[in-house]
């Protein structure tokens, strides 16, 4: 489940001088999730590898979105609608080292609550 994202109105802070947000911040459940893993190569996190996320729809894919991985291999897509079925496919232009793994960012659990991957 994710949650809507929440503006707070513009101010400004001086230097050696602290703000304080006076109206507490409230978050409205949504019906969304999220996607995120790391990708491997030969063991190490591989960066500036395309994360392209599809939308399988019989036997076609329709592309919803890409990213690139960061440093650290890893990559985040939202998503809104979480009943069709995905398919990540994973590009890499370095061509040093050959096997690519996609790792979850967490282990998998029995349940569909991921509280323990925050």
């Amino acid at each position: 489940m994710g949650f809507k994202l929440f503006t707070s109105q513009e101010f400004k802070v001086a230097p050696n001088q602290e703000v304080e947000i006076a109206k507490p911040i409230e978050l409205v459940p949504e019906n969304r999730g999220v996607i995120h893993g790391v990708v491997h190569k030969a063991g190490q996190p591989a960066k500036d590898c395309l994360v392209k996320l599809f939308k399988k729809d019989g036997d076609k894919f329709c592309g919803i979105g890409f990213v690139f991985t960061d440093c650290f291999g890893q990559f985040l897509f939202p998503v809104c609608d979480t009943c069709v079925p995905l398919v990540l496919k994973v590009f890499c232009l370095h061509e040093e080292k050959k096997s690519i793994m996609l790792k979850p960012a967490c282990p998998p659990t029995d349940s569909c609550e991921t509280d323990n991957c925050l």
